[in-house]
């Protein structure tokens, strides 16, 4: 019985939980002229937001977890060359 309880003791986890909560928000505003047809003018707005979780709550068990969100406004929409794309 004596090593059942030393066994138990050992395979705890002494290590307080771990979480790392990070991420970035970037912003690209730019205007330009499309390619086809030549010389149609634009400008666009592009917004990137990345959120990032990590965390092991236990030494059996760890998770990573990311979001993406990007966003696109501007005339560009509006153009020949995006609606071949």
């Amino acid at each position: 019985m004596f090593n059942v309880a030393l066994a138990a003791v050992e395979d705890s986890d002494p290590q307080p939980p771990k979480l790392k909560l990070g991420g970035y928000y970037k912003n690209l505003f730019f205007d330009s002229k499309t390619v086809f047809p030549a010389g149609e003018a634009f400008g666009a707005d592009l917004n990137r937001l990345r959120l990032e979780l990590e965390g092991k709550p236990a030494a059996w068990t760890a998770f990573d977890i990311q979001y993406d969100n990007e966003v696109l406004f501007g005339s560009y929409l509006r153009t020949a060359q995006f609606a071949i794309l």
